[in-house]
């Protein structure tokens, strides 16, 4: 079917195997079945994978259906789209089946009009109505073109707009007849993008194959947009190249998205550099200290020993901070470029919480809280890192111990509810205001100075807890009354690590560690 200016050549006689450019599978399923077909990705279906065309251009989405009239196949519509997948919808096809009727009756028309102009037996008043007949036909295929959420654009050889659809005008900000006429590339081309668009619009002229390519147009506003586009060959009824159609879409949000992302992955390769960085010169502070306490204790009096003690513990507690702080961004940085070491297991959740509570429990003392730990169930089996759940366990006793004050209590509860296990850490300090609720777990964000109580603290530890319990499929959440109470909530998923028995002791051995971690977490704490 080719559409010039009054005039519609048609070919009835044309085969589907006459065709190399189509998935013959799915057009002789229609043929045979008149049904519809969307493919949302056609290189994953199971019907029509291993057609030979999908095979060799992969197509991204397809959209085929028929046109009947009658109860007789008239003709196929197929579409596709290469750059996304899921592009047709249901909505789309039922739109478009509204219109299929409307499709076939202007193909009949076209071809009665074809034979009637063949057989030269019409009389000129009946030629000009049908003519008119056609143009109106025409008129509703541009309408047709209205309804299509991308942008067409026909040049012709001298590079001005002969047609430009609905979607066309919304990007650039331009009315239909403010566009028709006016030289694409001189008017709406980015100053620095024209002489690489011309040739590519002067090779397709010239009847070279440029299927795809990316140009920068320029809004009415000035705005710069980023267009994709896949270009064909307009030709006349002699089969002369007269000017160019191309389809495009916007694809600047995506761009920028892109530009994000890039932006992102440098942003969290610093932090990793600047961590590592840092510990070179914790290592050595921390290799210094040890050498300080040897000389301490093999070289001076008990009088000189004590006057250097105090020293040494401020440093070993800062050196502590710095290390929580550098540990909490690189593992954050981790995280979030999905490099952390997160271990799952087999492990009784019951048993993991009392042991980290037990060795908890002289620290929390020392500072005049009572903690304790109650469960509803003896042992419970879950797949969790142990690890995570210990550094999430002590962040939040961490913080609990902080914002209380000498006398007040400290609970660890954990529930069985079958499906998952709830593990609630409160206690009945200070409490945090409802409107800092909401910002609590955002990195970087702490409670105002009045609510810190002489204690330090970097704003991320939250931020941890938070995305370790997310690495476990579970959720944490807040309640809290000021003056009243703080307590986290944390829902863990029961699920089944497999057989992975050859972790379970892992953690075990590292229990050996878990004074050094415990004084690493509550290095903020004075």
């Amino acid at each position: 079917l080719l559409i010039n200016e009054e005039k519609v050549n048609l070919d009835d006689n044309l085969d589907v195997e006459d065709y190399e450019d189509i998935p013959r599978s799915i057009i002789n399923y229609i043929k045979r079945t008149r049904e519809s077909i969307i493919l949302e990705n056609s290189t994953q279906s199971t019907r029509f994978g291993t057609d030979k065309y999908i095979i060799e251009n992969s197509p991204k989405s397809i959209l085929c259906f028929p046109l009947i009239n009658h109860g007789k196949l008239k003709g196929i519509i197929y579409l596709e789209n290469n750059l996304i997948p899921g592009a047709f919808t249901r909505d789309r096809l039922k739109v478009l089946e509204m219109i299929s009727s409307q499709i076939v009756i202007s193909y009949e028309n076209a071809s009665v009009y074809e034979y009637l102009e063949s057989a030269n037996e019409i009389l000129d008043t009946k030629v000009k109505e049908r003519t008119a007949q056609l143009k109106d036909e025409r008129d509703k295929l541009q309408r047709y073109l209205e309804i299509a959420e991308v942008l067409f654009l026909v040049l012709d050889k001298d590079e001005e707009i002969v047609l430009i659809n609905r979607k066309g005008c919304e990007i650039l900000g331009y009315a239909e007849e403010e566009l028709t006429g006016k030289n694409w590339h001189e008017n709406f081309t980015k100053k620095e993008n024209k002489e690489s668009a011309r040739e590519t619009f002067n090779s397709i002229i010239n009847g070279r194959l440029v299927e795809y390519s990316d140009e920068i147009i320029v809004t009415k506003t000035g705005e710069e947009r980023m267009v994709s586009w896949h270009n064909v060959a307009l030709r006349d009824k002699e089969g002369n190249i007269e000017g160019t159609l191309s389809c495009g879409i916007d694809v600047t949000e995506g761009k920028r998205l892109r530009e994000q992302l890039e932006y992102n992955k440098l942003k969290l390769e610093l932090f990793a550099n600047l961590s590592h960085e840092l510990k070179t010169p914790l290592n050595l502070s921390f290799s210094a200290l040890q050498m300080l306490n040897m000389y301490r204790y093999n070289s001076l009096t008990t009088i000189e020993n004590e006057k250097l003690e105090k020293y040494t513990r401020i440093i070993r507690q800062n050196n502590f901070r710095l290390l929580r702080l550098v540990n909490n961004i690189i593992d954050i940085t981790k995280i979030n470029s999905n490099s952390y070491d997160f271990k799952l297991q087999n492990y009784d959740v019951v048993e993991l919480i009392d042991k980290i509570v037990y060795y908890v429990s002289g620290y929390v003392e020392n500072r005049n809280r009572i903690l304790n730990f109650n469960s509803n169930v003896k042992d419970k089996m879950i797949a969790c890192d142990p690890f995570s759940i210990e550094r999430i366990l002590l962040n939040l006793l961490s913080n609990a111990i902080k914002f209380t004050d000498e006398g007040n209590k400290i609970s660890v509860d954990l529930y069985d509810k079958n499906d998952q296990v709830v593990i609630s850490v409160k206690d009945n300090g200070i409490g945090i205001p409802e409107d800092k609720q909401e910002m609590i777990f955002e990195r970087f964000r702490q409670i105002d100075k009045s609510f810190t109580r002489n204690n330090e603290g970097s704003g991320i530890g939250l931020t941890i807890v938070k995305l370790l319990t997310e690495l476990h499929q579970g959720r944490i959440q807040l309640k809290s009354k000021v003056g009243e109470f703080t307590e986290f909530i944390i829902e863990l998923p029961v699920i089944d690590a497999g057989d992975e028995n050859e972790l379970a002791s892992s953690y075990d051995v590292g229990l050996e560690s878990l004074v050094d971690r415990i004084d690493i977490e509550f290095s903020d704490i004075y």
